[in-house]
């Protein structure tokens, strides 16, 4: 599976309202454990079926920011139905790992 990159609010309230099971990864380019952790992402993305894959660059997109609250980095976000289901935060890849697990089909 791929990983897109998401922009602007009303793309990211379209994506995590779609129905499916959505699974962000909210970066800054500054922030080294967000550097550290985006090739797990990338991995997990191409090993688990069921998920969609997005990433935001809170730096670029400070009112998707705003809305889901991000207070450390990397942040990673799972939404179904527009709720937010599932989190890690953090520079913690064997969390990652088990949060995206979960939601494999």
């Amino acid at each position: 599976m791929v990983v897109t990159a998401l922009s602007g609010k009303a793309s990211f309230n379209e994506v995590i309202h779609n129905g499916n099971v959505i699974i962000i990864n909210f970066y800054s380019t500054w922030s080294q454990p967000c550097e550290i952790l985006s090739p797990s992402f990338e991995k997990l993305s191409e090993e688990i079926s069921g998920p969609e894959f997005y990433t935001v660059n809170v730096s670029h997109e400070k009112e998707i920011f705003e809305q889901v609250g991000i207070k450390d980095f990397p942040t990673f976000m799972v939404f179904k139905d527009g709720q937010k289901v599932g989190e890690v935060v953090g520079l913690d890849p064997e969390h990652l790992q088990k949060l995206v697990a979960q939601y494999e089909s």
